[in-house]
This record gives C-alpha cells, sequence and structure tokens, in this order.
C-alpha cells in the first residue's frame, strides 16, 4: 500500500478529494490554511506561556482576552468544519479547551494513542470502538512540521481496526506529517498516532490542537480534562460561541 501523498491542499485538491482521503487513510493535510506571519507569534506566545503539563489542553483559559484573536480562526477555519462535519453530522461542537502540542529539542516520541474521549474509549477500557466517529481532532502547524523536528506521526488507516494500540508497543509503517507552518492535519478520532522524536538541539516544533466532537456525543463523558471557562467563552465571537454548547462555570 503507497502511503498517502500528504500534499492536498485547497489550492490542489477540492473538498471532496479531501474528504475521500480523509476517509480511505482516516487523515488528510490541508496545506497553507493561514499565513506563516500569522501563526508563528501564536507560536511564540505558547512557547513563553508558563502553565504546567497536566494544564497543557487549557490554552484559551490562560490567554490574556486581548490574545484570544488570533487562536479565532484555529477554531472556525470553513475548511476544516467541513472534513468535520463530513465525519461527525451537521453542526459540530467543541467540548474542551484546545491543547498546546510541543516537541522540545531532542524529546523522545509519544506512545502511540488515539484522541477518542478518554472516559469512554480509554486506555484500560475494554468497550469495544465505535463504528460511527465521535470526534475529529485537527493539529495546526503553528512551526513547520518535519521529519527531524517531532512531527505528528499517524499510522494510516488504522482508524478501521476499531482498537486500541497497545503501549510500549513499536508499530512500524508510520507516516510523519510533514506540513509547513500555517498547515492543519484533520484526522478520525480512532487514527492511530503519536508526537515524533525531535531529533534535533534547537528547534522546537509547536503546534495547536483542536477537538470537535459529534452533537450526540455525552458532554459529561465527551469532554476533556479541562473545559473552557464561561468567562472565556462569552468573549469570543458568536461564532465561536455556538461551537461551545458547555463550558465550566468555573
Amino acid at each position: 500500500m503507497d502511503a498517502p501523498a500528504l500534499t492536498a491542499g485547497p489550492g490542489a485538491a477540492d473538498i471532496d478529494d479531501l474528504m475521500r482521503e480523509l476517509d480511505l487513510y482516516g487523515f488528510v493535510v490541508v496545506r497553507n490554511l493561514l499565513p506563516r506571519a500569522h501563526v508563528e507569534p501564536l507560536a511564540s506566545r505558547l512557547q513563553e506561556l508558563h502553565i504546567p503539563e497536566t494544564q497543557r489542553n487549557a490554552i484559551l483559559n490562560h490567554l490574556d482576552p486581548t490574545e484570544y484573536a488570533g487562536f479565532v480562526p484555529l477554531l472556525t477555519n470553513p475548511i476544516v468544519l467541513k472534513l468535520a462535519e463530513h465525519l461527525l453530522g451537521p453542526e459540530v461542537k467543541l467540548c474542551g479547551d484546545i491543547g498546546r502540542v510541543w516537541a522540545e529539542p531532542g524529546q523522545a516520541p509519544q506512545e502511540c494513542h488515539t484522541d477518542l474521549p478518554g472516559r469512554c474509549w480509554g486506555p484500560q477500557s475494554t468497550r469495544p470502538l465505535p463504528e460511527s466517529c465521535p470526534r475529529v481532532n485537527c493539529i495546526w502547524a503553528l512551526t513547520d512540521f518535519t521529519r527531524e523536528n517531532g512531527a505528528t506521526e499517524v499510522l494510516p488507516m488504522s482508524h478501521f481496526s476499531r482498537r486500541l494500540p497497545q503501549p510500549g508497543v513499536a508499530y512500524r509503517h508510520l507516516v510523519p506529517v510533514e506540513m509547513p507552518a500555517g498547515s492543519a492535519v484533520v484526522f478520525h478520532g480512532a487514527i492511530w498516532h503519536r508526537r515524533g522524536k525531535n531529533h534535533t538541539s534547537a528547534e522546537h516544533r509547536m503546534g495547536v490542537s483542536v477537538p470537535y466532537d459529534a452533537q450526540w456525543l455525552d458532554p459529561v463523558t465527551s469532554s476533556r480534562a479541562i473545559q473552557v471557562q464561561r468567562r472565556v467563552r462569552d468573549r469570543m465571537p458568536d461564532d465561536v460561541q455556538q461551537l461551545y454548547p458547555h463550558v465550566a462555570d468555573a
């Protein structure tokens, strides 16, 4: 089986081509959705944002309100939303905060995992994975993602297995998602993936994850560890507020 070309983008293929690639491989890369000049300052800000590891999925909650506007295009991009709706159905929602995905110089690779809701299909769960797709994740490249600097790695078509990867197994055939800053990879929540090893001595690979859930998914079981706070949601534009029907009052 040939690996996906990883060249799909709004200038190279229409949305139907992107959807077909997403269906087949479980992920698709859409290149150059945002200008490099827009996303690189976001990368610098996230690198200097001092939050504990347990709070890495709480970016919006930790930002100053004056900074929200820079992150809004990551949540509302129409191509990404169209791809998410293709797998999840209409009126997708955001149930948790967005996350910082950072591969520091010399950092080791992660274990392979999925991004399915952990309360339903966590590592210790024996529950079969669902036939329908409950979650789609999108990782935005705020810096260039390369094989050398720890680009996200995916196992094509693994979403068809309907099972979780085993811890400690060195899976072969992982594909590094190489893409320039301002691009995004959209993937099925059941695809096996991980942060790659950053082989560089000085290059920080920075991205943001934005998980979309199906409307039918229970917010109690679907929510990530950290929900967006109501005060954050209410300061966002209307189109973002509509994506957040469930928020934390704290």
